[in-house]
């Protein structure tokens, strides 16, 4: 999923922001390596007042 700078995802919005359809740990050792090791996960969000500027980050497992 991305979306671009300014996009407003919808408070309902109940889908995973990342995802690997037919998860196989196996045939998936890479992708869950990138997530769990290299990725990092940055939200930007604001109330329905806006201005506040909240950052939510998920980064790698050390």
């Amino acid at each position: 999923m991305t979306f671009n700078q300014g996009e407003v995802i919808a408070t309902d919005y109940e889908q995973y922001l990342l995802s690997v359809a037919s998860y196989d740990p196996q045939n998936h050792a890479e992708v869950e390596d990138l997530i769990n090791r290299r990725l990092t996960l940055k939200i930007h969000y604001e109330s329905l007042y806006g201005g506040e500027n909240f950052t939510a980050v998920l980064g790698p497992i050390r």
